[in-house]
């Protein structure tokens, strides 16, 4: 995963399941140089370059910033999953598999128990 911008907006969840592991051992692999750094500054006093000392910042925090888009996108689909997107699947496998006439039936018979339950 590079330092470029990702658009996480059209992912599938398939995709980010795919991307969370290598991007969270991406993660921990730099902390743990930043840590190997600092414990060797703070044994011999030999600090690691500033510019790299930089790079490993920002970068932890790019892609935390990542896993954070990837963790709230995938929260989002998982939302997208709910009983009234089952419902919508409901009325299309009954538009398919009914004739016309039982599935306006049951449309109307639903949207006057919908327009009852409204009114009250």
């Amino acid at each position: 995963m590079g330092s470029h911008s990702i658009d996480v907006s059209n992912l599938t969840r398939e995709q980010i399941l795919d991307m969370l592991p290598q991007l969270t051992a991406e993660m921990d692999e730099i902390r743990t140089q930043i840590e190997d750094a600092k414990a060797k500054a703070a044994a011999t006093g030999d600090y690691a370059d500033r510019e790299w000392f930089r790079r490993a910042k920002y970068a932890l925090r790019a892609k935390g910033r990542l896993h954070q888009q990837l963790q709230y996108r995938l929260g989002t689909l998982r939302k997208q999953k709910s009983p009234q997107s089952m419902a919508q699947h409901f009325i299309d496998v009954a538009r398919e598999t009914l004739s016309s006439d039982q599935f306006h039936r049951i449309l109307q018979t639903a949207m006057g128990r919908a327009n009852c339950d409204s009114d009250s």
